[in-house]
């Protein structure tokens, strides 16, 4: 990329939580089966009249989904559940021994009519979790040192995604923190970068180093 007559040359990264599950499962992998299962949840839902422009959101246990193997059963379950939920005019109600799957991985489900169709969530789908530094380090730590001595670029910048998944996420004060990762800072400076910028794609903010500043979005911090 030409910016202001020098050539600038551009590093894209996203931002990947390395925490596990008990089994040592990379959180990325446990939403991308979510993904999988949420799919087949409303489609089944879309089969029920009475579960039309309704609003779901489904409590786990910790970071546990069923095996696939169980999947037609326990969004039998889930229906059958959700049905009774919205026949009583409940809301929210934990499950019980009559549905064994669903005792087994759910905490509690919520489900109540809404004005339009929406996708059922899960309890994992958050953005105001916290940005461990050893986290970011490890995300980016081939980016950091990286040897581009070879480089023709007069500048070369690196730009971190942080995405819409818990696993992305960063939190909703990341400027606080950033300034306070002394290890990061001697890394960047030790890189060959002459920029970095995070982009929370969640809130449409973007922050930038050196001297790490919020550039984008509301209540910008100078």
């Amino acid at each position: 990329m030409k910016f202001r007559e020098s050539q600038i040359g551009i590093e894209v990264t996203g931002y990947h939580s390395g925490i596990t599950d008990a089994k040592g499962r990379p959180r990325r992998a446990i939403e991308e089966d979510w993904t999988y299962l949420q799919k087949k949840i409303m489609a089944e839902v879309n089969q029920h009249k009475e579960l039309e422009n309704t609003s779901g959101l489904i409590f786990f246990k910790k970071l546990k989904l069923p095996n696939r193997s169980e999947y037609n059963n326990f969004i039998g379950e889930l229906v059958k559940f959700a049905l009774d939920i919205i026949q009583k005019d409940i809301n929210e109600t934990e499950p019980d021994d009559i549905f064994p799957l669903l005792m087994k991985y759910i905490k509690k489900i919520f489900v109540k009519k809404a004005g339009c169709n929406i996708a059922w969530d899960w309890n994992y789908n958050v953005s105001s979790v916290g940005l461990a530094e050893s986290e970011l380090i490890n995300s980016v730590r081939s980016k950091l040192i990286a040897n581009y001595s070879d480089s023709k670029f007069d500048e070369l910048w690196l730009l971190i995604v942080s995405g819409y998944r818990l696993s992305q996420a960063m939190g909703i004060h990341l400027v606080y923190e950033l300034n306070s990762y002394r290890n990061l800072k001697d890394m960047l400076r030790a890189s060959c970068l002459n920029r970095v910028f995070i982009y929370q794609y969640m809130f449409d903010i973007i922050y930038e180093w050196p001297q790490w500043v919020k550039i984008k979005g509301k209540n910008t911090i100078n």
